[in-house]
């Protein structure tokens, strides 16, 4: 269906609904001022949680909304991205972010708890005696696994654990939530690398991969040798004339013949790469295999988390991880900054500069200005300031933005921790950069604002208000400060929290249509041949229409249908032939398939809502990068 006959049926449902009211888009939430806590308010990811005197107060991000559950004592309470958990005596209380539901495990004794990293961790292992539970923060349940004897060998990480039972070793995925099992052996080692998307059990002669993505085990039978190379997303090891990696991505094993074992590879995330004779081999997770690249004249290597640059005297040749592939070189010496998913390089036998984005595999030569401050890599972009405004870049595009500006004295905040890009345009003007749709999103106040930036969010106040921009939401959200000035603020990946004299603001990053990646402004991409799993917030019983687009746009259609997010051209709508259930959120899972045609594919998708009570409006909107 063509995007006219949509806004028609839009406009048209609007128009004969004489009571219509503006619906609340906005993602500010607005409390009494919390009083009764005797921890600290605590503030990561999409949750925000702490305890009273007599109970656990958990709020969800993705849902919006306050849950509780009574405690007498806090024998372990641990906040992390997307849920908490509390331990009073046998019961074990965790709150998913994703469901924005509470799960009481009881137990026999108390369990221990072993969990990822504390500011970065979606899943828990819970253990008594011969029994075993994993949760899933983003499936909201406890799993159970019996086992053959007590005191498991564990080992969990941000989004993969294993657990060993015996000759047994169980992978636990955050993405799916139930034990895979594979057989080892007594001389089995287990590890889980920080960054957690995949586990490795292995034993002299035999590789074990299991992948946290796919939730599959593969094996490969190998007599490496030497060092084996684990990081978030990809295992690598050598024997003396074979290459082998692991993707986090396929959950699949490749080879490639070697002249002999590297003595040197430089790894990151998602790629590795080292020398072979006069050649690079390079291997990248996205697709799991490896690429050779002939020829290459006294190589040094610079890595980061999506991508290979292979620097030789005379040019740089690009290895994109998503694509697992090199892209064309740029000719000349440069200074190169990188950051997770993009790169700038600065010529030193050459006036040029350019732009590597590993989505594109290409490089986007950078405008002919002259900057006057060092340009700013963040996760997923690049701005140059220059003396008659700023020029950005999206990994999404190859394309740079232009910001013209109004006042001399205007400044920006691109910290390279972040995804986040702000300028200040004199006192009352705001700019974010919306990577996303590529473009620049504009925020103007009475009062002069101030202004800090966190992972892919921007927040700024004038005293009376405060304004949140997300990429995930692509918009200013706004909220009265009601007349209190901000005693304290609290930004953490994607949560904003406002204290006031009176009152809790707090602002998630997470619109009502969202999905589990976050790629490239983040981390977690959208492999083919796996789900894309999306979480619609809305009133009970609202049925769905689902809008997809290949190109994102920026329509304000008013305050009652909302934002359409969607280009027109190339706009199609699929009635959904289920309803948003009695608890408000429905979870929608696509099997997104093995296509070639798929790769490398934006698609934009935003859900039109029909609700059993007043009027319809668009939801937010999510734009997964497929490789």
């Amino acid at each position: 269906m063509r995007i006219a006959s949509i806004l028609c049926g839009i406009a048209a449902t609007a128009a004969l609904t004489p009571s219509a009211s503006a619906v609340d888009h906005n993602n500010w939430r607005t409390f009494p001022l919390i009083t009764n806590a005797v921890t600290a308010v605590n503030n990561t990811g999409t949750t925000t949680s702490y305890l009273s005197a007599t109970e656990a107060y958990f709020y969800s991000g993705v849902t919006k909304q306050w849950r509780s559950v009574p405690i007498s004592t806090a024998d372990f309470y641990e906040h992390y991205n997307a849920y908490a958990l509390v331990q009073d005596g046998n019961s074990l209380h965790a709150f998913s972010a994703r469901t924005g539901e509470i799960e009481t495990l009881v137990t026999s004794a108390p369990a221990l708890i072993v969990s990822g990293p504390a500011t970065s961790s979606w899943m828990s292992f819970a253990v008594v005696g011969k029994n075993a539970w994993g949760f899933s923060s983003f499936r909201g349940e406890w799993v159970p696994l019996s086992l053959s004897q007590p005191n498991p060998n564990m080992d969990v990480r941000r989004l993969c654990g294993l657990l060993q039972d015996g000759d047994t070793v169980y992978g636990f995925s955050a993405h799916w939530g139930t034990f895979v099992p594979i057989a080892a052996d007594s001389q089995a080692v287990i590890q889980v690398n920080d960054g957690g998307e995949l586990g490795v059990a292995h034993s002299p002669g035999m590789l074990r991969g299991f992948s946290a993505n796919q939730n599959t085990w593969d094996t490969l039978a190998l007599n490496y040798t030497g060092s084996t190379y684990l990081t978030e997303g990809v295992a690598l090891a050598f024997s003396s004339d074979t290459a082998a990696g692991f993707s986090s991505q396929t959950g699949k094993f490749a080879t490639e013949p070697i002249v002999a074992a590297p003595t040197t590879v430089w790894v990151d995330a998602m790629v590795g790469a080292f020398p072979d004779g006069g050649d690079v081999v390079c291997y990248g997770a996205g697709q799991g295999e490896f690429r050779r690249l002939a020829g290459v004249t006294s190589p040094s290597f610079v890595t980061d988390y999506h991508f290979v640059l292979v620097v030789e005297p005379t040019r740089v040749t690009p290895f994109s991880s998503q694509l697992s592939n090199f892209g064309s070189p740029i000719a000349g010496t440069f200074l190169v900054t990188t950051n997770d998913a993009i790169a700038y390089a600065e010529g030193i036998s050459t006036s040029a500069a350019y732009a590597y984005s590993p989505m594109l595999n290409a490089w986007t030569p950078a405008p002919a200005v002259t900057p006057t401050s060092t340009p700013a890599v963040t996760r997923s972009g690049v701005l140059i300031p220059h003396a008659a405004g700023y020029e950005a870049i999206s990994a999404r595009y190859g394309t740079w933005v232009s910001l013209p500006i109004q006042n001399s004295g205007s400044f920006f905040l691109a910290p390279s921790n972040g995804s986040a890009i702000l300028v200040h345009d004199g006192p009352t003007t705001a700019h974010a950069f919306d990577g996303r749709l590529n473009r620049w999103a504009t925020i103007q106040s009475t009062g002069p604002l101030s202004g800090s930036t966190k992972r892919h969010m921007a927040v700024v106040d004038d005293g009376v208000s405060a304004w949140a921009f997300s990429h995930p939401t692509s918009r200013w959200d706004e909220v009265s400060l009601h007349g209190s000035s901000i005693n304290k603020l609290d930004l953490s990946s994607s949560t904003t929290v406002i204290d006031t004299g009176t009152e809790t603001h707090i602002y998630c990053v997470t619109g009502d249509l969202s999905y589990e990646g976050r790629e490239p402004e983040f981390s977690r991409g959208m492999k083919m041949g796996n789900h894309l799993r999306m979480h619609q917030v809305a009133p009970a019983g609202s049925a769905l229409v689902t809008l997809i687009a290949l190109q994102g746009d920026y329509v304000d259609l008013g305050p009652v249908t909302g934002i359409l997010f969607l280009d027109g051209g190339s706009t199609i709508a699929v009635s959904l032939p289920v309803v948003v259930p009695s608890n408000g959120i429905l979870h929608l899972d696509v099997p997104v398939p093995e296509d070639p045609a798929l790769l490398g594919l934006q698609p934009h998708l935003q859900n039109y809502v029909v609700p059993p009570t007043g009027s319809p409006y668009l939801s937010t909107s999510v734009s997964p990068f497929i490789y």
